[in-house]
């Protein structure tokens, strides 16, 4: 085998570990209601490290990766059809760095930039109804079912003859239902998506890669301590996302599950702070990886 079609089977496989890390975001709260009209603006440090764990029948032995993200996302809470719902927009610029053994030479590369564009919209169809500030203050949420859509714009940095890019040169489709459940200071959440990948035509080595879906599922579990002051904890667990290239499906099915904790903490009436760390519990083909991440956001 050349080491070109060595690479592009490497390439295979990091590119099923990403889709399956993003699959595993973990993010409580996401099914809570707010009020009509308001609107958050985030800015959010994310330091990721360890390694991508690829076949043993693939010449990269493993990839060790050091990666900074920083993104900014602005959420503006909505009435849909009487129901509350919410809009999002998220930026992330990244600058890593990455190594790996390709047939026992160490291979490295850095790589500034941004990251794919994210648009979503999500609507809380039981439970949470749109109101206004004053009404929202008088109702308290029990159980909420909700849906979300987000799409990934292929905006980012992308470059067809590496290995490692920001942008991922495709749309993705990312459909997700969830409830949660409110029971005193303790809130429990489900919820399960799926990543839908379109074609990439100029893949590594001018090749077409396609990907099928990618099924994920998270549980979570928040206590508020008081209104803005909480702690949660979670597990995601991630099935599927195959890939194939010109046809010819390779051996990147995943099977990976994470945990994730979350701690925000309001320094203000508008103002707050979040901390975050993410881990993996099992990978089969994926991204083992840590994650460190700490927030602002102002809220009005």
């Amino acid at each position: 085998m050349t080491t070109r079609y060595r690479l592009l089977f490497a390439a295979l496989v990091v590119l099923a570990a990403c889709g399956a890390a993003h699959g595993q975001e973990l993010e409580p709260r996401r099914y809570v209601n707010t009020p009509t009209g308001a609107n958050f603006v985030a800015v959010v440090y994310g330091l990721s490290t360890g390694n991508v764990l690829l076949d043993p029948s693939f010449p990269v032995e493993g990839l060790d990766a050091e990666l900074h993200v920083v993104a900014l996302r602005y959420v503006r809470s909505a009435g849909l059809f009487g129901k509350n719902g919410r809009f999002v927009v998220a930026l992330p610029a990244s600058s890593g760095d990455w190594s790996g053994a390709v047939d026992r030479d160490l291979r490295t590369r850095r790589i500034d930039g941004f990251g794919d564009l994210r648009v979503g919209a999500t609507i809380n169809f039981i439970g949470a109804p749109a109101l206004q500030q004053v009404e929202f203050s008088d109702f308290t949420a029990r159980t909420v079912v909700g849906a979300s859509i987000q799409v990934n714009v292929p905006t980012g940095q992308y470059d067809p003859d590496r290995l490692l890019n920001l942008g991922s040169n495709r749309w993705t489709f990312i459909p997700e239902i969830g409830a949660s459940h409110v029971s005193g200071r303790w809130t429990f959440e489900l919820t399960a998506r799926a990543w839908l990948f379109t074609k990439i035509r100029d893949f590594f080595g001018g090749n077409e890669l396609t990907q099928r879906a990618l099924l994920a599922a998270q549980i979570h579990s928040v206590y508020t301590f008081r209104p803005g002051l909480w702690i949660a904890g979670g597990i995601g667990l991630a099935n599927g996302g195959r890939t194939s290239v010109n046809g010819a499906a390779r051996d990147t099915f995943q099977r990976n599950s994470r945990f994730g904790l979350v701690l925000a903490y309001p320094i203000a009436r508008q103002h707050g702070l979040r901390a975050t760390f993410g881990a993996s519990i099992t990978t089969t083909n994926g991204a083992d990886f840590r994650t460190f991440g700490f927030g602002y956001q102002y809220a009005w």
